[in-house]
């Protein structure tokens, strides 16, 4: 019963995100000269990500049990039975495929976004250049709100990788493998970037970076906690 409350809830976000498409598409046509809205400016009160960077709104696409519904532009979403990838932005690309109750999301230009090789995993970029994956595992979710930079939740299950700010990298889980492990960075006025990692053959590992220019690592051991800067 939850998966097909989740199913219809995001059903109803590829339907309105439709009709945003065309409502958007109409007030071309009629000579509209308001200007483009920029979805940054809406949802990023930290004004971490440009302003200026604009989504391309022409470029979108919709994919959801293996069905494209809609596809514009550069942007491309695949998906597999039970699964839903959307994309928003020039050569944006959402994949949810290899598993059931996957959700991929990417919106920006260039950014990417996998859930996949598990069930009920999630993968969000939001941002020019953000890169989700979670792969290889169940019930991961990666999520990244900021540009360039990278958010990975892969090899085990439960793990969540959660970044907010440019130019940084967090993997939780890893190659070695890890369950209900947690990376997070939160680096809004990002120079440098940081960089967290949480797993790798450890389990219930945390590691998170509050700032920037730094590197947090819990790793190969269970129950780990690394928190940086130090309080």
């Amino acid at each position: 019963m939850k998966h097909s409350n989740r199913i219809g809830q995001l059903w109803t976000l590829a339907v309105g995100l439709g009709i945003g498409v065309v409502a958007a598409t109409a007030g071309i046509a009629s000579a509209d000269t308001s200007p483009p809205v920029d979805p940054f400016a809406l949802i990023d009160p930290l004004a971490s990500i440009d302003p200026a960077q604009s989504v391309n709104l022409n470029d979108f696409a919709v994919s959801i049990d293996g069905i494209t519904l809609f596809h514009q532009g550069s942007a491309t979403a695949t998906s597999d039975m039970g699964d839903i990838a959307i994309a928003v932005g020039d050569h944006s690309t959402a994949t949810a495929t290899v598993g059931t109750g996957d959700f991929a999301s990417a919106f920006g230009d260039n950014s990417t976004a996998l859930a996949s090789g598990g069930n009920f995993d999630t993968a969000s970029s939001v941002g020019t250049g953000a890169f989700t994956a979670a792969i290889e595992g169940n019930n991961d979710l990666a999520s990244m709100f900021g540009n360039d930079g990278s958010a990975l939740a892969f090899g085990g299950n439960n793990d969540i990788a959660s970044l907010f700010g440019n130019d940084s990298t967090i993997t939780a889980g890893g190659a070695l493998g890890g369950n209900n492990d947690l990376a997070y960075v939160l680096d809004p006025f990002a120079t440098v970037g940081s960089t967290a990692v949480a797993g790798e053959g450890g389990n219930f590992d945390l590691a998170a970076a509050f700032g920037d220019d730094l590197g947090a690592s819990a790793i190969t051991h269970d129950f780990i906690v690394s928190i940086l800067p130090m309080l």
